[in-house]
């Protein structure tokens, strides 16, 4: 297949995706789109069999699939809320399984659960109930409470956070503000992730335990992305220097992660072994720190490269990227526009990997050792990248985030194994973990430093509460102009 068909009909399909979930489309407009694109193909056919015809074909046939693909989610989504929007302001005992790990906040446990209402329907509800209540993933539970739906709110930034697509891609669309639970029988989910859930715990525990207080929440973001046990105002602080991506387990995290595992594999094993070894290794990390749309990209992207090696292929990243984009919206439609992490995620790794290397040239006085450069121009390049994004959906610009990034992220490869080591040892001898721990201790100091001081500067971030979204389409207009050129030739 060739290149600009595989641009095309990826590029078509998220079209289709994003035109659904920007406008509600009825079942006979749907009907219309495929209608067009069949007179289009029978132009081709029967009178022009020129190739701008049939792209433009196919890009239409992919763009009606884009929003029948979504059409199918919303019609799902429209029966679950028709059937089960009866209970909402009623007092309802639902019975159903803990569906993923459960977390603390300050005042409750969240919880979600794949329940069955009195109608027999079921569906997912978010419930908060009290702390210290022991419920786990794969409980099965009985819960009473208000039915509720989920509402937006402001930021801190002053800016509208719409929590109800945000928990809607997920089919989250009722909640249990305050429930009771009662615990009914244990281990109904799956074995494999509840192993990998009480390993998590069990190995963050071995961590916090030589850690102590902000420095143990932060190595738990860094190696398992375990921020909800992070601070508010360590969380702020992040936030105010752009460093927030540290604590959430990002491409950087799982591509770190699977470097490593291959280097300690190929010691030990031979190429094919260690690389099929590795392949699951990176799905059950995935699947250990929740699956989310960030981590999902980076597994099959860092899985494509592997698979590549084993069958000795060249990688190439950029039909690795449109592959990726491709399955993810397949599977979950609703990502694309009402998932920040994800859309975060595919515009930092096309800095990394199309910006960075216009940007690396302007940091030709620092020296190619330690590859400090490549790691100086990457964060450059993604700061500049994401920035008209984070502008319009988060309302926050950060103007010490460049800095702060240069002068953290190159110690982060060298933390997070520090990190690993404290908490493996942990399972064969505290003392140990603890000469390891002195070590990633004035890393994390370090960093923290940092962070701290500049996100106490009286300028380190703005609030920007009205950014237009033409503005930011124009900034990638010109983005893509820098990046491509009005005659760059497409490679994938």
């Amino acid at each position: 297949m060739s290149a600009k068909t595989v641009l095309v009909i990826v590029f078509g399909f998220t079209l289709g995706i994003f035109l659904h979930s920007v406008f509600i489309f009825l079942t006979y407009e749907v009907i219309l789109c495929f209608c067009i694109t069949a007179g289009i193909f029978l132009y081709y056919f029967l009178i022009s069999r020129s190739k701008f015809v049939i792209l433009s074909a196919v890009f239409l046939l992919f763009i009606s699939l884009g929003i029948l693909r979504f059409h199918w989610s919303f019609i799902a989504d429209e029966k679950i809320k028709n059937s089960l929007d009866i209970y909402v302001g009623q007092n309802t005992e639902i019975t159903g399984i803990v569906s993923s790990e459960t977390y603390d906040t300050d005042f409750s446990e969240k919880i979600l659960i794949e329940g069955k209402f009195p109608n027999g329907e079921n569906a997912q509800i978010l419930a908060s109930v009290p702390l210290g209540g022991n419920v786990s993933y794969g409980d099965s539970v009985d819960i009473s409470g208000v039915i509720a739906k989920p509402t937006n709110f402001q930021t801190d930034y002053g800016k509208d956070f719409d929590y109800i697509s945000y928990l809607g891609k997920d089919d989250i669309f009722y909640t249990l503000p305050k429930a009771s639970v009662r615990i009914i029988s244990h281990h109904n989910g799956s074995v494999i992730k509840e192993k990998l859930y009480k390993f998590k715990q069990s190995f963050l525990n071995n961590v916090s335990r030589v850690l102590p207080g902000d420095t143990g929440q932060f190595m738990g973001g860094l190696i398992l992305g375990a921020r909800k046990t992070i601070s508010k105002d360590l969380t702020n602080d992040f936030v105010r220097t752009g460093t927030i991506h540290m604590v959430a387990i990002s491409g950087y995290n799982v591509t770190i992660v699977s470097n490593a595992i291959m280097k300690v594999l190929n010691l030990i094993l031979p190429v094919t072994f260690s690389i099929g070894f590795g392949i699951f290794t990176i799905i059950l990390f995935a699947l250990m720190t929740g699956a989310g749309a960030t981590v999902i990209r980076a597994s099959i992207m860092a899985i494509l490269s592997l698979f590549a090696r084993a069958t000795n292929r060249n990688y190439n990243i950029d039909r690795a990227l449109l592959a990726t984009l491709f399955l993810m919206l397949l599977q979950n439609p609703k990502i694309l526009v009402f998932d920040v992490s994800f859309e975060l995620s595919f515009l930092a790794t096309i800095g990394i990997v199309y910006l960075a290397p216009k940007v690396k040239p302007w940091f030709y006085f620092i020296a190619e050792k330690m590859e400090m450069r490549d790691v100086i121009s990457s964060t450059v390049a993604t700061n500049i990248f994401v920035l008209p994004f984070l502008l319009y959906k988060m309302g926050v610009l950060s103007i010490v985030a460049i800095p702060a990034n240069m002068l953290v992220l190159p110690l982060v490869p060298l933390t997070m194994g520090f990190g690993f080591v404290v908490g493996f040892l942990g399972y064969i001898s505290q003392m140990f973990s603890i000469l390891v721990a002195y070590i990633a201790y004035a890393l994390l100091k370090y960093e923290l430093f940092i962070i701290h001081l500049f996100s106490n500067l009286p300028f380190s971030a703005v609030a920007i509460k009205s950014f237009p979204f033409i503005i930011m389409v124009i900034i990638y207009s010109y983005y893509i102009w820098w990046i491509w050129g009005k005659k760059a030739k497409v490679k994938i």
